[in-house]
């Protein structure tokens, strides 16, 4: 008998521990609409059950505001916090679900009576089922009926006209059938831009500032762009002749697209080596840095070179102008000569004269020459100390030579 009562003793005191623990803290949040809400419906995060609603009041500027205990070991609501009315079933009642938000995003702002309240900007709402179906109602099924009946009477003896629109819309009709068609093709790019978008909005929303500060600015580009309205209709009336010339293009660029993708797809896996590459690439640049701003001297020392040598130029240009009929009738020259097979008679005769004047054996070939190399084989017009044209003295052979080609080259003289 004692023992049941000591267990039930320390089940009551557990419970009156837990009771008289941290009760948790109160959050206020602002719906538009608090329909489908009470008090004691459940407050729920990342889908487990943290608290509930404790009280529903009106705002000033008749919004809901729902007052919310949270327990205590979920934490502060930061800054970024959002909330959402969503149902249990299709039947069931709503409950409130919370996100508490991020860390780094700081905390919530305060209400008029000083509790953390996250703001109607940050709430939604879901389309419920009732909704859904109360757009058929009575009333709406009656202006429905209306609808088709005014419609039917506009339309009575006009049929020869309506047939006629009919026709007409045939190619429209066709034109859509190819969109469709395009699109079916382009399917599973839509996908992937679809799945890309989805991506590049879920960063977008870590960025609301610089979305803020895009939207601003381009608020003031739309107000110079309407600025320049007569311009811009001028270009739009001259957009399609533009877009029939661009067509070939735009189809080379649809091939090349397709082409591409296998290399998209590998610059895509290697986009983080590149950003690696690119951290790493600081140190280069602040040295390329520091390079440039040491020749910057030598730069400018150029620089005046090249403005000295500017006035040399027009005189240059001269030169290589009158240089011009020289230079074409040496190559007209040249050509002919070539043509005329000099180049390949010149080289037989220096082949063959080097074969005949050359002495040979088993071993290989041996071209004799007699060359001398002093300072009387100069030409000159004056006899020269030391020197004679003369091939040898004529005291010392007894009787004098005929000149060679060298006395005859410096006229007999001695």
């Amino acid at each position: 008998m004692i023992l049941p009562l000591l267990a039930v003793v320390a089940v009551v005191a557990v419970l009156a521990l837990r009771d008289g623990g941290d009760d948790g803290h109160r959050v206020d949040v602002v719906f538009d609409s608090a329909r489908g809400l009470q008090e004691g419906s459940l407050v729920k995060v990342a889908g487990a059950r943290v608290g509930r609603i404790t009280a529903i009041t009106l705002t000033d500027d008749r919004h809901a505001r729902v007052s919310l205990l949270v327990d205590g070991d979920v934490g502060a609501f930061r800054r970024d916090a959002e909330c959402g009315v969503r149902p249990e079933g299709l039947i069931a009642e709503n409950f409130v679900d919370c996100d508490p938000g991020t860390p780094g995003a700081g905390p919530l702002a305060e209400g008029p009576d000083g509790v953390p309240t996250v703001p109607v900007d940050g709430t939604t709402r879901p389309v419920n089922l009732a909704d859904l179906l109360n757009l058929w109602s009575v009333p709406t099924g009656e202006r429905a009926r209306v609808l088709v009946s005014q419609l039917g009477l506009g339309l009575s003896a006009s049929g020869d006209d309506l047939n006629r629109i009919l026709r007409r819309t045939n190619p429209a009709m066709r034109e859509a059938d190819r969109l469709l068609a395009i699109l079916d093709r382009q399917r599973s790019r839509l996908r992937s831009t679809v799945e890309r978008t989805q991506r590049v909005m879920a960063v977008l929303s870590d960025r609301r500032g610089s979305l803020h500060r895009l939207t601003t600015t381009g608020r003031a580009v739309t107000r110079r762009v309407a600025r320049r309205a007569p311009e811009l209709e001028a270009t739009l009336r001259r957009m399609p002749a533009l877009l029939d010339a661009a067509a070939p293009a735009l189809r080379e660029l649809d091939v090349l697209s397709d082409r591409a993708e296998p290399l998209l797809a590998a610059g895509d896996r290697a986009a983080p080596g590149l950003v690696r590459l690119g951290r790493r690439a600081g140190p280069v640049i602040r040295t390329a840095d520091r390079t440039l701003r040491r020749i910057t001297g030598p730069l400018r020392e150029v620089r005046t070179g090249m403005r000295d040598l500017a006035p040399l130029l027009p005189v240059a240009d001269r030169g290589l102008r009158n240089a011009t009929p020289t230079v074409t009738e040496s190559d007209r020259t040249l050509v002919a000569l070539r043509d005329a097979g000099f180049f390949e008679g010149l080289w037989s005769f220096l082949y063959y004269a080097g074969s005949a004047l050359s002495r040979y054996d088993v071993n290989g070939h041996l071209f004799g020459g007699h060359i001398l190399l002093n300072r009387c084989m100069i030409f000159a017009h004056q006899p020269v100390e030391g020197c004679s044209a003369w091939q040898r003295d004529e005291a010392a052979a007894g009787t004098p030579t005929r000149p060679g080609p060298a006395a005859a080259a410096r006229g007999g003289a001695r």
